[in-house]
C-alpha cells in the first residue's frame, strides 16, 4: 500500500466536534464502518505539509459521508493510520478550517489513547487509493 506522511499538531478545538460527530454518527457507521468516538483530534499542519495536504486530499476524497439531514453538508473522508491505529481525516464541504487544519476521527478518544495534549506533534500516514 501507498502512503503520504502529513504532519502536524494537537489543538483544541472550540467543542463542536462532538456534536457532529453525534448528528453524522449513523451515516459514519453506514459509510465508513466503525463506531466513531464523539468527538474529533484537531491537527494544524505544519508549513511543509499544506500544500501536501491539498495536492493529496482535495482531489481525492476515498469516500463522501451523505448528510443526515437537509441544511447540512457532506463530510469528505480519507482512510488513515496514526501509530497503528485506523482513523479516518473528515473535512466537511462547509467548514471554518482551511487546509492547514484537519480533523481525525476513530472509535476511540486519540487524544486520551494516544496521551497526547495541544502542541504535541502527531505524524498520520493517509493510505492512497
Amino acid at each position: 500500500m501507498n502512503y503520504v506522511k502529513i504532519v502536524g499538531r494537537v489543538f483544541s478545538g472550540v467543542g463542536e466536534g462532538r456534536n457532529y460527530v453525534e448528528l453524522y454518527k449513523n451515516e459514519i457507521e453506514k459509510t465508513l464502518g466503525i463506531k466513531p468516538y464523539p468527538g474529533t483530534l484537531n491537527i494544524r499542519l505544519e508549513h511543509e505539509y499544506v500544500d501536501i495536504a491539498k495536492r493529496v486530499l482535495a482531489p481525492n476524497p476515498h469516500t463522501i459521508i451523505k448528510p443526515p439531514r437537509e441544511g447540512l453538508s457532506p463530510v469528505l473522508a480519507w482512510k488513515a493510520y496514526v501509530k497503528h491505529i485506523c482513523v479516518y481525516i473528515v473535512k466537511p464541504l462547509k467548514t471554518v478550517w482551511g487546509f492547514d487544519v484537519i480533523e481525525l476521527i476513530a472509535e476511540k478518544n486519540l487524544r486520551k489513547f494516544l496521551g497526547l495534549a495541544d502542541g504535541d506533534i502527531i505524524e498520520i500516514l493517509v493510505l492512497l487509493t
